[in-house]
């Protein structure tokens, strides 16, 4: 009792009160006992009454104390049955074509090559014809040798074209192109005239004289007539030696070295050089 309030105190006093009886009471016996009944009935609401205030009371002082925290809702979501879906087919990649000598019969050379006389007889890209391609006034690209090997290392047959320009007016300039697998018919030139002059002093131009691959296909050797600043176009006063290391997306140029210069090129029978037999195990055509 000494917890609740002095309001509720006093009443609880009130109604205690009200049911005591006292001997000098002027009702009747009876009179007094029903009413003294109804007046126990009354105590006893009154009681619970003030029992279950005195509940909410002590409920509210505990509320007060710490923050209430609503129960978590679970969310349930119905189970919908998803359509099993059968594994896509695994499907290869399409392999790639090896590169053939028709496909090098009939490249298709960029303008800009190297080939000084082709871009101002020709008007932009030329593709090949059976391993030439014609123009006016003389004009004209052959196919000097080509050979087939794996040059970027993937298992596959690539190309390389060894091709002869003139303008008809002129001596024949030397190009080198090589074609991978997989990349269509547009060659690509392999600079080695600016690879020579980046290493060789003196240098101006080279034209490709010989080509020979490494017995276990690792490296592309060229041989080159090196020409000086004081080289008339007949008598080149050099010979280059140039190493490209193959297995790599593009022959990757190594070194240039010189060597004693041989017979000149003026002094060779080119009608000769191009009906030369190809030999065997490095060239195919």
């Amino acid at each position: 009792m000494s917890d609740i309030g002095p309001d509720l105190k006093a009443f609880f006093t009130a109604e205690a009160h009200r049911v005591t009886l006292r001997e000098d009471d002027p009702v009747p016996f009876v009179a007094r006992r029903a009413t003294t009944v109804q007046r126990r009935r009354v105590v006893v609401a009154s009681m619970v009454t003030l029992v279950l205030v005195l509940g909410g009371v002590a409920g509210f002082a505990a509320l007060r104390g710490q923050a209430v925290t609503a129960p978590p809702v679970t969310s349930v979501s119905p189970s919908i049955s998803q359509p099993t879906q059968s594994p896509s087919p695994t499907t290869s990649p399409h392999p790639v074509a090896a590169v053939t000598a028709a496909d090098l019969d009939s490249l298709r050379i960029p303008a800009g090559s190297s080939c000084r006389d082709m871009s101002s007889a020709f008007a932009g890209p030329v593709t090949l014809a059976d391993g030439a391609a014609q123009a006016t006034g003389g004009a004209e690209i052959l196919t000097h040798r080509t050979v087939l090997a794996d040059i970027n290392g993937d298992a596959v047959t690539d190309g390389l074209a060894w091709l002869s320009c003139t303008s008809g007016a002129s001596g024949y300039h030397e190009a080198l192109f090589d074609l991978v697998a997989g990349a269509g018919t547009t060659a690509v030139e392999i600079p080695y005239g600016p690879d020579a002059a980046s290493v060789v002093s003196g240098l101006q131009y080279a034209d490709l004289s010989d080509l020979r691959l490494s017995p276990d296909g690792s490296t592309l050797v060229l041989t080159a007539d090196g020409f000086g600043a004081g080289d008339a176009s007949c008598c080149p006063s050099m010979s280059v030696v140039l190493t490209y290391r193959l297995g790599g997306e593009r022959p990757r140029f190594l070194d240039a070295t010189l060597r004693p210069t041989e017979t000149p090129s003026a002094s060779v029978d080119r009608d000769a050089i191009l009906s030369a037999p190809i030999e065997p195990g490095v060239w195919a055509s």
